[in-house]
């Protein structure tokens, strides 16, 4: 039987340089559509074009990024062989792997089952680094299931190693119990060359010698190479493995020590066969700490963590761009509405009108409520209450017609009575004889007369709104029918 090994390190030396170009690519094309966006008035229009490119070259940026992370964390192994899967074989690999292994992941670091019948039985398992989460084991068991389908698909074995969780995912047509030594995975990411060949043979064997070997079939050590040097090993055995294949299974590493690492470096590396893992990490260290200085990475990144860093960083900048789009479109839109309410703002309008203050500053001095005590001496009257009262001024609400405008009889909710004059757009009376009858009213309020119960200056309307009084003389309702000369004037002037 032979194997063919997808070690993701092989690719990743070819591919990692494009993956930076073409990264730096989308970074620059972010940078211009931000220099665009600056230069182009932000209208709907504008707005909804700019976030769908945004997201076009987010969605691009996902997609490298998660491309080149498959490839760099996970390596792969699919036995090849002229006796290929049958469908019976692949219909209970399905079940075992989407039903018994998805249902079961997470809830240990290690589970083995089998579906099926001989000669299509199907034994399949999963296994967690000792020191993970049962939340993280769930993950990584997850996309390994997925992956292991998709890629090894019509194959009767294959194992999956996933780095960044740590978990692998096997399956074959033959007991999970028996040790397999066929030719391991290899995984590495270094940052540079650090010779230490023979201090990892010798930690591989300590390793092998330890007790909680026999117990967990896992183990640790810590070496300390020098005073900034560390070396931290482990192995791990599938616990089906009896204590003394599970040490002939991690010996076998040691032979492969400088096949898969010639020579090792500064960063990680694992030798991984279908029954046991053994790896290291070698890194920097501080016995003291210097002020201010960061703590070392347990795993160095080098391209790995160039790769993080440029791919954290164009996420953010694409974050960033499209915040900033919404905060301008923001800003414009609240500024249009200010401005449009300034506009309409009938305490302005009636301020500008009477000379108090220009109208560009009206708004702001209102606001601050400078001018809110003398400005109440001209109650101002909604437009929406003197529509709504007279029907939207129709010819059934009308009562007449004066020089200053046609007069409306009006109703308001609480069922009270008015009328309401209106200045027609064609009348010879202007802003300034609009604002002397307010005045004149305002000055002539009293118990006996008519009352002004409000103005109103929104839009384009120049409406005055009185109390209602019934199609007789003033002078019928306040002393019979004597009226005196002074009355008789007044009345005719609101008419």
């Amino acid at each position: 039987m032979l194997f063919c090994n997808i070690s993701s390190h092989l690719i990743f030396k070819d591919t990692f340089d494009h993956h930076i170009q073409l990264t730096m690519e989308l970074n620059r094309a972010f940078i211009s559509e931000v220099k665009s966006y600056r230069r182009t008035m932000p209208t709907a229009a504008n707005l909804a074009s700019q976030a769908i490119r945004w997201l076009h070259l987010l969605s691009i940026v996902s997609s490298v990024m998660s491309q080149y992370f498959a490839e760099e964390d996970m390596v792969l192994s699919c036995a090849v062989s002229n006796n290929t899967a049958s469908n019976t074989f692949t219909s209970n690999l399905n079940i075992l792997f989407n039903q018994k292994l998805h249902s079961e992941a997470g809830k240990s670091l290690y589970y083995n089952a089998s579906e099926g019948e001989f000669p299509d039985s199907v034994y399949g398992l999963y296994l967690c680094k000792f020191n993970v989460s049962f939340q993280s084991c769930q993950n990584c068991i997850v996309a390994a299931v997925n992956s292991v389908l998709q890629k090894c698909s019509g194959t009767k074995e294959a194992f999956i190693w996933y780095q960044v969780q740590e978990c692998m995912v096997r399956f074959s047509d033959h007991s999970s119990s028996i040790m397999d030594t066929s030719a391991p995975l290899c995984m590495k990411i270094f940052q540079n060359t650090y010779n230490v060949t023979k201090s990892l043979a010798q930690s591989f064997n300590d390793v092998i010698a330890m007790p909680s070997l026999s117990s967990f079939r896992n183990a640790t050590k810590r070496t300390n190479i020098s005073n900034i040097i560390r070396l931290e090993t482990f192995g791990q055995c599938i616990p089906v493995l009896s204590v003394d294949d599970c040490r002939d299974c991690l010996n076998n590493t040691i032979r492969w020590i400088q096949r898969c690492f010639d020579p090792p470096g500064m960063g990680f590396g694992r030798i991984l066969f279908p029954s046991c893992i053994m790896g290291f990490e070698l890194y920097r260290y501080s016995k003291v700490p210097a002020v201010g200085a960061l703590a070392p990475s347990s795993a160095p990144g080098g391209k790995r963590g160039r790769a993080i860093s440029i791919a954290i960083g164009t996420t953010l900048s694409a974050l960033i761009v499209v915040l900033f789009g919404s905060f301008l479109w923001y800003r414009r839109r609240r500024h249009a509405r200010d401005q449009e309410e300034k506009r309409n703002s009938q305490e302005v309008q009636f301020l500008h009108w009477e000379g108090r203050i220009r109208n560009h500053y009206a708004y702001n001095i209102l606001r601050g409520g400078k001018q809110q005590a003398e400005s109440q001496e001209f109650p101002l009257f909604p437009l929406r209450l003197a529509l709504e009262a007279t029907n939207h001024f129709s010819d059934e609400n009308k009562l007449g017609q004066g020089g200053f405008g046609p007069v409306y009889k009006g109703t308001l909710a609480d069922g009270k009575a008015i009328a309401v004059k209106r200045l027609s757009r064609t009348s010879g009376q202007g802003l300034q004889e609009f604002k002397n009858e307010v005045n004149l009213i305002a000055k002539l309020q009293h118990k006996n007369l008519v009352r002004l119960l409000g103005c109103c200056l929104e839009g384009q309307e120049l409406l005055l709104i009185y109390e209602y009084m019934p199609n007789k003389s003033l002078d019928v309702h306040l002393f019979g029918l004597s009226l005196s000369l002074s009355i008789k004037c007044y009345l005719l002037y609101i008419l």
